[in-house]
């Protein structure tokens, strides 16, 4: 996996399988909004390794708290996340759990797992604690693996033979390939390029 980034550094990219979201999430309500779950996950479907994190659909205002109720990879329901906190980017496209700053409840981008749990198989409610502005989509995502870029437009590359101990992650038929990034400044209007190499059978 090579990522060559032309501004914005730093930048972490991380390679990700979506398999659903929620969308219309409202930013402005307090109540415990329920999840349609006719459609299941696609693959991985046992919930193992599988993680949650909240995208910005439009602008917001930002600053509330949040958390999921959710299936986890045993399929035990009613598991609750831990709380979040928004942060306050407002720009559409953003990953609402994600800081720069050391803001209690700002985790990275994934929502935290109830102690004891690696995975979700699906999602029962997400609540705001306060008004937060905006709508959100909830995604469901495998995390396959990430880069860093350093340097702007100098390739980056993750060798999953010789960086992860000869472990080649398995990418499933059907996967929807999508990269997150964590970037240092604003990656509007960067370029970015890049390559996988995979191998079949």
């Amino acid at each position: 996996m090579t990522v060559v980034a032309a501004a914005a550094v730093t930048a972490t990219f991380i390679l990700t399988d979506t398999l659903l979201y929620y969308p219309f999430i409202d930013g402005d309500s307090t109540d415990a909004q329920a999840m349609d779950n006719t459609v299941t996950l696609p693959r991985y479907t046992d919930g193992a390794g599988v993680s949650a994190f909240v995208v910005a659909q439009g602008v917001y205002t930002g600053g509330a708290k949040f958390f999921i109720e959710y299936t986890n990879q045993d399929g035990v329901a009613g598991r609750i996340s831990s709380v979040c906190t928004s942060n306050t980017a407002g720009v559409s496209g953003s990953l609402i759990t994600s800081s720069t700053s050391a803001a209690s409840g700002t985790f990275g981008w994934r929502i935290p797992l109830a102690q004891g749990d690696f995975g979700i198989r699906s999602v029962q409610n997400f609540t705001f604690l306060g008004a937060n502005g905006g709508i959100f989509a909830l995604v469901l995502c495998k995390d396959i693996g990430s880069v860093g870029v350093r340097e702007n437009s100098v390739p980056a590359e993750k060798d999953f033979l010789l960086d992860t101990g000869l472990s080649l992650p398995q990418i499933h038929d059907g996967a929807y390939l999508n990269f997150l990034t964590l970037p240092s400044a604003s990656l509007r209007n960067v370029n970015l390029f890049g390559s996988f190499q995979f191998v079949w059978g």
